[in-house]
């Protein structure tokens, strides 16, 4: 999985939490390095900010869509805005939102939707309703009380 954002500490706690839940993770503050990144390794899946070093999240989504390599690549897309995003991202396909701030077994559920609907990831896990908030969630420190919010 790659994630890119331009502020560092968001992208690593966002890296720190991923890994903890076996993912294998490569961050980015630039959105060329990480579309160059996402069509040599043909990334599972790439969660993308909308601020980045060099582009807006959505140009960098718009990089995605228009490589044969990384042209169906499902994306999670870390957004501020209360409003939904308009058709720029409707029309790219295969791009779940998610709100800043989130728990961080809400960032597990986006990712594990995005890519169980991509197909890289079993569907019995997704299936399940993981968004009860009565579940354990691997990404909830056990020294804090609360999920980690970004």
């Amino acid at each position: 999985l790659l994630v890119a954002s331009d502020q560092k500490e968001f992208r690593e706690s966002v890296a720190r939490h991923l890994r903890q839940a076996g993912c294998a993770i490569e961050t980015f503050d630039s959105g060329h390095e990480c579309a160059r990144a996402a069509a040599e390794q043909e990334a599972d899946l790439v969660l993308v900010d909308e601020v980045l070093s060099d582009v807006p999240g959505t140009e960098l989504i718009g990089l995605l869509r228009e490589s044969p390599l990384t042209s169906e690549t499902p994306v999670v897309f870390f957004t501020t805005d209360d409003a939904q995003q308009d058709a720029e991202l409707q029309i790219s396909g295969r791009v779940w939102e998610l709100k800043k701030p989130f728990r961080s077994d809400e960032l597990l559920l986006k990712v594990l939707k995005a890519c169980a609907l991509g197909g890289e990831i079993g569907t019995a896990w997704a299936a399940e309703d993981h968004a009860n908030s009565n579940a354990a969630s691997p990404l909830v420190d056990d020294d804090c009380p609360t999920p980690f919010t970004f």
